[in-house]
């Protein structure tokens, strides 16, 4: 720790009268003063003394000296690199040190300074030294002038209260600087760029704070957030004797954390090992004492195992004359076979297209199961191009249909009754064209005819103030459009607006009508909170600090006897008011109240209100040790990697395989007769296959735009290996290979969306996933909706994130730099469903730019944009 007494003002020093050797030498020219004093980690304090020379002198300085009274001095400098004598000046008769053979010194104006060190011994101590007054003696021509300079002592006092974080990797420590004497105001200067006196959500390390007062003192200090040590979790496994038997095990090892433990499989066991278990890759949640948590992950694999394989033959469109024929390979032999088409011969033929799943089962009782897909000889493709309909309906759309891959002629039978190859003459809507080629061969394709429309663009100012009336909504083109609002308004301009949702329906010259929807937003409301303390429980010694949120920028913060800052001190109990006002001249005023109670300490006038400080835990507000960390970012030690991906194959393929791959859908947008939703394909981290392709089924409509996350290739129509039609993301590469948590995006339009179309796609879709010789279909699961908010935006110095769940469940929040890099995760616990909950994020002095945030669920995701000014 070291403290530095910075001399700013001249009120911090006075000299005493300078007098003089001799009666006839008159006034000395000559000053000093003190500019800095230092503590040394050593304990020994290092002045600086600046010497200064007037215009009206009569001899030049030839040495300068001074009296050290006790103490040891050492590492005497000077800023002119004159001569250093220690020890007694006969001339001044001054003991300590002196500066000699100075020279021009006095001539004109001018100043040097003296460095010099000293440390306390058995005659002083280092808090004598402090405030001690030093003498010293100007030797100039037959003059000597003596000075005392007398130094206000140190008041600057303060201590940290630390709060360690409660688990290794936990974000939950802090640091609160205690001023215990000083000026005001208090400025404090972190070495990780937090403000004020509070450091909060931090993990284990160390942390420095320069705290500086109004006297321009600096106090600098240092404290260490510990953290309990990580939870280990290591196992034995025991491999099971062969597929279908639940002879397998995993036995445990944990160390670290506090006991006792508590385990959670994710076959829902909960004791410590894991016994009687097939193969399988297998997760263990385990929690501490204090709620702390770690999980593993174990794969347990079979000794010995069937090799099933096999050779599909495609089906004629006309006739079912689909086979497959299997081979099989270990086990002990005497094969029971059961097809699910109810044969049990090895090999099956005269099948129609389709999935065939095969058990096959040995003489000992070990199983493996396959599925195959017959898929048809067809290469008939359908493609078409539509043009638009008139927005006032005049049946002037097209649609011209293209087939390739027919055998002989073709017959056509369209949704609307016509037989003809393209059609014309039509109102907008969706039209179903079936086409059979002469082999029996049959296809379909579903084409939107669109209606013109118009462009409206629109400028939307928000509230100034929370609760305000003066933002606005203006619209383009302001001619050649009406705008007829459904509170009765008319014309392109609102003024004067609160915060709301405000429709309004557009007609064009030509009688085009669109239904629009415009928000107008209120900022945050400016919301003070306080904290009250009174670390000596003494009549005037509350302090009040206040922290303010909500409204736009930084804060002006004036209390009612017309001081300013976030922190007053000094005070006795009452009632004190507050005002803080924004930058957008935005204003609140709150009533702090000052009592013993508030600052945990007990009522000398009521001697029935025992507070309690030492009760720490809040029984209203408890945390769910029970609640697992986040599983969605693994690192798997101990899963070996699978060398094995096998080529993507007509088959065979098997639906029994370990899923590890999920996918949620968002519906981003409906407009007019177009949807665009949103997938979200997560891999978590249960390593079986790489990821090769998936296949999203889309029943009517047209699609008229696809992008993935990742670049990947895009394909529509029907997928020949999973019987999905739509469009699949192929050649897929790096997903699902390793064994940490990845996902990446999807985004599409349907056009074309009649009533009956709609019906369909409010439906989840139908979803398959290919990798290895596995394949897994499933239904996406449709995203629940969920509001989330982040103000100020843009901002300055913070921002707010403000969340409410549909459901109860686990959350990450995370926030990404520019680049895509994560930032900082602000939160990872549970959330209630309908509790709205808020972060608040401090961005590092000096950044700046488009920063995303993203709130992702056990079940929901939220991203948002956040933009960071200088």
């Amino acid at each position: 720790m070291r403290y530095i007494f910075t001399w700013l003002c001249l009120n911090l020093l006075f000299i005493t009268g300078v007098s003089a050797q001799k009666k006839d030498c008159g006034n000395s020219c000559f000053s000093s003063e003190i500019q800095t004093v230092e503590t040394l980690a050593s304990g020994c304090l290092r002045y600086t003394v600046a010497v200064n020379a007037g215009t009206d002198c009569v001899h030049a300085l030839s040495h300068f000296s001074m009296d050290i009274p006790c103490g040891n001095i050492s590492n005497v400098t000077n800023s002119r690199n004159w001569k250093i004598a220690y020890g007694l000046d006969p001339t001044t008769g001054t003991n300590g040190f002196k500066i000699d053979d100075i020279e021009g010194f006095g001539d004109s104006a001018g100043e040097f300074t003296v460095t010099f060190e000293i440390c306390p011994d058995t005659e002083c101590t280092a808090d004598g030294l402090k405030c001690w007054s030093p003498e010293v003696a100007y030797k100039a021509g037959t003059c000597v002038y003596r000075e005392t300079i007398d130094v206000v002592c140190s008041k600057l006092d303060a201590s940290l209260r630390i709060t360690n974080a409660s688990c290794a990797s936990g974000l939950d420590g802090s640091i609160e600087v205690l001023i215990a004497d000083g000026a005001e105001p208090f400025t404090f200067d972190w070495s990780h760029g937090f403000e004020g006196r509070l450091a909060e959500n931090l993990p284990a390390g160390e942390y420095s704070v320069t705290v500086t007062d109004g006297n321009g003192e600096i106090l600098e200090l240092t404290g260490i957030v510990s953290a309990p040590e990580s939870i280990v979790i290591s196992g034995e496994i025991s491999d099971a004797s062969c597929s279908g038997k639940e002879d397998g095990s995993v036995v445990l090892a944990v160390s670290g954390g506090a006991a006792p433990y508590s385990y959670q499989w994710n076959n829902q066991t909960t004791e410590k090992d894991l016994s009687g278990v097939m193969a399988g890759y297998y997760t263990v949640l385990v929690t501490d004492a204090n709620g702390c948590s770690n999980y593993a992950n174990f794969q347990v694999r079979n000794i010995t195992a069937i090799q099933l394989s096999g050779q599909v033959t495609r089906t004629s469109c006309a006739e079912p004359d689909g086979a497959i024929d299997i081979e099989i390979a270990g086990g002990s032999g005497n094969y029971n076979i059961e097809w699910s088409n109810g044969a049990t011969t090895e090999d099956i033929s005269g099948l129609e297209a389709g999935i065939y799943n095969v058990v096959v089962t040995d003489g000992s009782g070990c199983t493996a199961s396959g599925a195959f897909f017959v898929q048809e000889k067809n290469s008939l493709r359908l493609s078409a191009t539509a043009t638009t309909t008139g927005c006032i309906e005049d049946n002037s759309g097209t649609i011209d249909l293209t087939i390739t891959g027919q055998t002989g002629n073709v017959t056509v039978s369209w949704s609307n009754g016509a037989s003809s190859e393209d059609l014309d003459g039509l109102a907008a809507g969706m039209y179903m064209a079936t086409v059979t080629d002469e082999s029996g061969c049959e296809a379909s394709i579903s084409v939107y005819v669109t209606a013109d429309s118009f462009e409206v663009s629109s400028e939307i100012s928000n509230t100034t103030c929370y609760g305000g009336n003066d933002g606005s909504i203006i619209l383009s083109p302001g001619t050649g459009v009406t705008y007829q609002w459904t509170d009765g308004y008319i014309g392109n301009e609102r003024l004067s607006l609160e915060s709301g949702v405000y429709r309004v329906s557009a007609t064009n010259e030509a009688g085009c009508v669109r239904e629009l929807l415009y928000v107008v937003a209120d900022p945050a409301p400016i919301t003070i909170t306080s904290q009250i303390s009174n670390d000596g429980c003494l009549t005037d010694g509350f302090t009040a600090f206040i922290e303010v949120a909500g409204g736009s920028g930084t804060y002006d913060i004036v209390w009612e006897d017309g001081t300013a800052g976030e922190m007053k001190t000094g005070l006795a109990e009452g009632i004190y008011s507050v005002t803080v006002t924004d930058n957008n001249g935005c204003s609140v005023t709150e009533m702090i109240s000052v009592s013993y109670p508030e600052a945990g300490c007990e009522d000398p006038a009521d001697p029935t209100d025992p507070t309690d400080p030492t009760d720490p835990t809040d029984p209203t507000d408890p945390t769910d040790p029970t609640d697992p960390t986040d599983p969605t970012d693994p690192t798997d030690p101990t899963d070996p990697t699978d060398p094995t991906d096998p080529t993507d194959v007509d088959g065979p393929f098997t639906t029994d395989c370990e899923d590890s791959f999920d996918v949620i859908v968002d519906q981003l947008n409906d407009s007019g007769n177009c949807r665009t939703y949103r997938l979200i394909v997560s891999y978590n981290g249960n390593k079986t296959h790489g990821l090769s392709h998936m296949a999203v089924e889309v029943p009517c409509g047209e699609i008229t735009d696809i992008y993935n996350s990742s670049g990947w290739k895009i394909v529509e129509g029907t997928d020949p290996k999973t019987g999905i039609s739509g469009f699949k993301i192929d050649d897929i590469n790096g997903f699902g290979e390793g064994h940490e948590y990845q996902e990446f995006t999807i985004e599409y339009t349907v056009c074309g969306v009649s009533d009956e179309c709609s019906l369909l796609l409010n439906e989840s879709p139908r979803v398959a996933f290919k990798y290895g010789t596995c394949i897994d279909f499933e239904v996406a699961e449709m995203e629940i909706n969920e509001n989330a908010i982040a103000y100020p935006n843009p901002t300055t110095d913070y921002v707010k994130i403000q969340y409410t769940s549909a459901i109860s469940q686990n959350v990450r929040v995370e926030i990404f730099d520019p680049s895509g890099n994560l930032a900082t995760i602000l939160f990872r616990d549970k959330v209630e469903s309908g509790v709205t909950n808020t972060w608040t994020w401090y961005p590092d002095k000096g950044i700046s730019g488009m920063f995303t945030y993203r709130i992702v669920g056990d079940h929901t995701m939220k991203t948002g944009k956040v933009m960071i000014m200088k």
